[in-house]
């Protein structure tokens, strides 16, 4: 009886989506909030930093740029650790250096010491932590995985509201140095937190979920025994269509028809593959063994460097890869562009400097909204990421056009806080998506591999922002500009299903010539 209960408290506690998964999810989600907390309160910083040193606005911008732009070059390395090391250590690293970051800021005599710490270990702490925190979730998730991932990312926008006023206290009663020394001990907090990121323990698929929509273990009949698949006649199992994966790792299938299971031992039925679910009501007893097996042997082999980084190539010249490449690009890229010339335009507007800060909590306010309460409907009701990425991507551009009318102090707020809602959708969104897409196992390398990229176009910003507002005068057609890329991003979406029968057609030749 005692076993029984045992084993019984062992299944809820590591099934996914229960026990410990919703643990993780508070987690990261506290740690979300120490990590933004210094990155977030720059705007604080700033004035403190061009007081104390004396420096030019320019000089005192350089921490928090090198810091974003760092952060995100560092990702594509962190990716490659991932398949060697424990996510819970990284995780646990990159917070011990955040906080010893701001700590060695005390000893700060110059502004080149701000931006040896505030910029450049800040910006590597920030990278080596944050990749590894959606990979941790959608290990941890499968029907809850987009609520799971807005509740880390509410994490960071509520920073946004707790650490500027602390930070505001701070300076006002230590100066600078204490201040950042203080805040170095309140991060020093998170790697507390840090210490429950150990995933539920599951068998995990190469499988893409976008396509099976469960996780599944493709075996080939070659890998098997001819007497292994001798299964009764009554016993019904799924047979699919054989195609490789967008990651060119295991193959995944789709185009479900059920058949008897005896069906494929005729000379009609496609003898090439059989697929089993990893879940144990889905997979007979005899095939559980197999399956671990090939898992095991597959990773082994990507978890090598010279593995880790055939997976990096192959995500290059993935379609649906350079797909969620571009999303992650021009959304990152037009949402921090807003958030550098929002209060600007506000001015310009003729709103006061007083109110104008209002807007960003308006935004933030409804970040927190989309990432948490339209995720959890989309996950009730399984809703399909696609649709919801091209409505939210599509309504977010429109936005964005709007700003350009918009001339009142009342419309001004209730279009931040519209797009703070659809960005905090589309964020969580555009995250989810990759392990759906490209497989839980190489999702460490392709968010590190998606970060560079958003952080190589970001260097295109500070050009774009000058042309706009320096060489034409106004903001209103650099709002025309990133409503049109948020939209043309949206009907990109409309062509993920070409995407993958190009790749089901690809596959069924390449089955047919062996």
């Amino acid at each position: 009886m005692t076993r029984v209960f045992s084993e019984r408290r062992n299944t809820l506690v590591n099934e996914p989506d229960k026990g410990r998964a919703w643990l993780i999810a508070v987690a990261c989600s506290i740690i979300s909030f120490f990590l933004f907390g210094i990155f977030r309160s720059y705007g604080i910083l700033y004035l403190e930093i061009i007081t104390t040193f004396q420096t030019t606005r320019a000089q005192a911008s350089w921490p928090h740029s090198l810091c974003g732009t760092i952060f995100n070059l560092v990702g594509i390395l962190v990716g490659l650790l991932g398949h060697h090391l424990s996510y819970r250590s990284i995780v646990t690293s990159g917070m011990f250096l955040l906080a010893l970051s701001a700590s060695l800021c005390y000893f700060a005599q110059s502004l080149t010491h701000l931006i040896l710490f505030l910029g450049v270990l800040q910006g590597i702490a920030l990278g080596i932590a944050l990749p590894m925190l959606p990979v941790i979730i959608c290990r941890s998730f499968q029907k809850y995985r987009a609520f799971a991932i807005g509740l880390a990312c509410a994490g960071a926008t509520i920073s946004s509201f707790v650490f500027p006023p602390l930070l505001e206290f701070l300076l006002y009663s230590y100066t600078l140095r204490g201040a950042m020394l203080i805040m170095g001990g309140v991060v020093l907090h998170s790697v507390i937190f840090a210490m429950f990121l150990r995933p539920p323990v599951r068998i995990y698929s190469k499988t893409p979920e976008c396509a099976v929509h469960n996780e599944a273990m493709v075996l080939t009949l070659s890998l098997l025994k001819k007497d292994e698949l001798s299964v009764q006649p009554d016993e019904r199992i799924k047979a699919r269509k054989i195609v490789k994966p967008l990651n060119n790792s295991l193959p995944i299938a789709i185009q479900d028809e059920t058949k008897e299971s005896n069906e494929l031992h005729s000379q009609d039925a496609s003898p090439t593959v059989l697929i089993c679910g990893t879940n144990d009501h889905n997979t007979p007893e005899k095939f559980q063994e197999p399956i671990q097996q090939l898992h095991d042997k597959n990773n082994k082999n990507t978890k090598s460097f010279v593995g880790s980084l055939r997976v990096l190539l192959s995500l290059c010249s993935n379609l649906m890869f350079i797909l969620i490449a571009v999303t992650h690009s021009i959304f990152f890229g037009t949402m921090h562009t807003f958030f550098m010339i929002i209060t600007d335009f506000a001015v310009d507007q003729g709103v006061p400097d007083s109110a104008a800060g209002y807007l960003i909590i308006g935004f933030s306010a409804g970040d927190t909204l989309g990432s948490i309460l339209i995720p959890w409907v989309i996950d009730q009701f399984s809703v399909k990421r696609k649709s919801s990425i091209i409505v939210s991507m599509l309504l977010l551009g429109v936005f964005f056009a709007l700003f350009s009318v918009a001339s009142t102090n009342f419309t001004l707020h209730l279009l931040c806080s519209g797009c703070g809602i659809l960005a905090g959708l589309a964020r969580v969104l555009i995250t989810v998506v990759v392990p759906e897409y490209l497989g839980l196992e190489d999702q460490a390398i392709a968010q590190g591999l998606l970060m560079f990229v958003v952080g190589i176009t970001s260097l295109c910003r500070p050009v774009l922002v000058g042309y706009f507002r320096d060489n034409i005068g106004a903001y209103n057609n650099l709002f025309h500009t990133l409503g049109i890329l948020d939209i043309v991003v949206a009907l990109m979406w409309t062509l993920e299903p070409i995407i993958l029968r190009q790749r089901v057609s690809i596959t069924q030749k390449e089955v047919t010539v062996k």
